[in-house]
């Protein structure tokens, strides 16, 4: 989490967490879930650096290389957030998949422009699911809505982590994802 800092600061953590995303890309392809977390920290960094510089007289084109860079991986965060939300979809987690998309409608669509086709498709894949849930999920949903920040808990969840933490461990939804099978839940219950 990238908090504030001088420029130089923020120009090095932007290029630690810009590497650390084109290793995932090219490991994980760019519409993968494992992407996500490093996504969200890069995001921040730069929305940080962009404020930064911003705030400099003499670096405005320094401040629309960032404003730049922070679209794309916000647009880069939103399909990742869509396909999961879809994924969870179409294996009948109506919650789950109203959970990341109601979490990526509320942390990363606001940087998105108006009427963006990703926030439309997450838009309908909570307008699709709603509807299909229990009394008890829709106040599950309700209450995760209002406390805000759950990309990140979401992302969390699918970040790799290092083998010898997950020997005797289950599959983890990274691994599910990565070999097609039945996602876990978002919430276990």
């Amino acid at each position: 989490m990238v908090c504030g800092g001088d420029l130089g600061q923020l120009a090095e953590a932007v290029g630690m967490l810009a590497e650390a995303d084109s290793v995932a890309r090219a490991h994980y392809g760019a519409a993968h879930p494992g992407r996500l977390s490093t996504l969200l920290d890069l995001r921040e960094a730069m929305q940080a650096a962009h404020m930064q510089a911003g705030a400099v007289p003499d670096a405005p084109e320094v401040s629309a290389q960032y404003r730049s860079r922070l679209d794309a991986a916000t647009q880069d965060a939103a399909v990742i957030a869509a396909a999961l939300a879809e994924r969870y979809a179409s294996q009948g987690d109506v919650l789950s998949a109203t959970l990341v998309a109601e979490a990526a409608l509320q942390d990363v669509c606001p940087l998105l422009p108006p009427g963006a086709p990703l926030t439309e498709q997450l838009a309908g894949v909570v307008a699709q699911c709603v509807g299909g849930l229990s009394p008890a999920d829709t106040r599950v949903a309700m209450s995760r809505k209002r406390t805000g920040g759950n990309l990140r808990s979401i992302a969390k969840e699918f970040t790799e982590e290092l083998g010898v933490y997950a020997l005797g461990r289950r599959a983890s939804k990274l691994d599910q994802w990565n070999k097609g099978q039945v996602l876990a839940p978002v919430l276990q219950r």
